[in-house]
């Protein structure tokens, strides 16, 4: 069983500072790519190098609705469908396809994925 060096290291690997802390992640725990969960907001960060694109949340209300934000403070479900497209998008290799049609319209990652610092 392989245990990523972001599990041995307790989770330090990449801390460095800044938006480029998900790129270091990819290429030293992902072999340059990975998928994040931003739990401030339930969306779906790809990342593959220095490309990036927001997939969407695979958590969903009891009506099947995304709480961006968590705005309205509702339980949230696993959405398994959602689970499965997305699982779907990696084994088969097409997350640079993704990636390439869904080119966000800023060149860098946003500083909301940085944790609060006191």
């Amino acid at each position: 069983r392989h245990v990523p060096s972001h599990a041995r290291s307790g989770g330090q690997c990449c801390r460095s500072g800044g938006d480029d802390e998900v790129v270091q992640h990819a290429a030293s725990c992902g072999h340059g790519a990975c998928a994040f969960v931003v739990v401030r907001t339930t969306t779906t960060l790809l990342v593959i190098g220095r490309q990036h694109c927001w997939w969407g949340s695979l958590y969903l209300d009891v009506h099947g609705e995304e709480d961006r934000n968590l705005s309205r403070g509702r339980p949230l479900l696993l959405a398994l469908g959602r689970l499965r497209e997305l699982q779907q998008v990696w084994r088969s290799n097409g997350l640079r396809e993704l990636l390439y049609n869904n080119q966000p319209p800023f060149p860098r990652l946003p500083l909301m994925l940085m944790p609060a610092r006191d």
